[in-house]
């Protein structure tokens, strides 16, 4: 994701219309709702600590600390 040239899109607020998603050829401020989900930072973040969570359920630690 990077800085583009022109301001493009009136969704999302913000900086949104500034910044392409270069995978796309589209600012954030011309995705739809959906889209943005999947590359949001958060959704990345999630993405990422799932499996770190589930392999804490598997081992039985989960919750047995505190």
């Amino acid at each position: 994701m990077g800085p583009t040239r022109f301001i493009s899109g009136s969704a999302g607020f913000g900086y949104d219309p500034l910044f392409e998603i270069v995978e796309y050829h589209r600012t954030f401020g011309e995705l739809g709702p959906a889209a943005k989900t999947c590359l949001s930072h958060r959704a990345r973040a999630m993405h990422a600590i799932l499996p770190l969570i589930e392999e804490l359920i598997g081992s039985g630690e989960w919750g047995t600390r505190g």
